[in-house]
């Protein structure tokens, strides 16, 4: 429950010394196991990648038990997921879509539910789009622009999806909204991974 409630608060919240002593303190002892140590490596580098000392991570790593091989990945998901290569909006860069993620973030009364803080990106990108606020300049389409939002959406996820990614499509739906979500696969962390170091 301790990785999971740090992995909630590298994906959700800046709190840079904080997260990087619980990182710190997961990687350097011995009952968290190699690959949950890796995933926070991981979560951290994303995060944190302009401000954090990578190679010191990376031997942090190392030294915590991950294989070298694995270690690695680090450099691979900063090459492929960067800042500089995904789009704006992931985390809290003060726009829209960051400030509506504070908010579904809240539970009733203010009280927020460490474990499930996350929301994916594309449901608030779904979200906008309902609501016929997208913009175009990130979201070209194809022959005339529709006047009124959406009634029905498909995506499609060329590289796959996530399971929570598919809980919370389920959940719009069950409130009358028609999405249809689909992908090349269903990804849990160690297929995401794999998929990685493939590459």
């Amino acid at each position: 429950m301790d990785v999971s409630m740090l992995e909630q608060e590298l994906a959700c919240n800046d709190d840079h010394s904080a997260q990087h002593r619980d990182l710190l303190g997961k990687i350097r002892g011995s009952e968290v196991d190699s690959a949950d140590k890796l995933r926070l490596g991981l979560l951290y580098a994303l995060r944190y990648e302009d401000s954090a000392d990578i190679g010191a991570l990376k031997r942090e790593l190392v030294n915590g038990g991950v294989p070298a091989a694995k270690v690695q990945l680090v450099d691979l998901i900063l090459q492929h997921a960067g800042k500089a290569r995904r789009a704006p909006g992931l985390y809290g860069d003060g726009s829209l879509v960051s400030r509506m993620a504070k908010a579904a973030s809240q539970g009733l009364a203010g009280v927020e539910n460490v474990y499930t803080q996350h929301v994916p990106l594309l449901i608030h990108t779904l979200s906008a789009a309902l609501k016929g606020k997208l913009r175009e300049s990130a979201f070209p389409g194809v022959g005339a622009i529709p006047t009124a939002p959406p009634r029905s959406i498909v995506v499609f996820v060329v590289g796959g999806v996530t399971y929570e990614e598919g809980t919370k499509v389920a959940e719009m739906n069950s409130g009358g909204i028609r999405v249809v979500l689909g992908g090349t696969m269903v990804h849990n962390s160690n297929t995401f991974l794999r998929e990685l170091a493939s590459l």
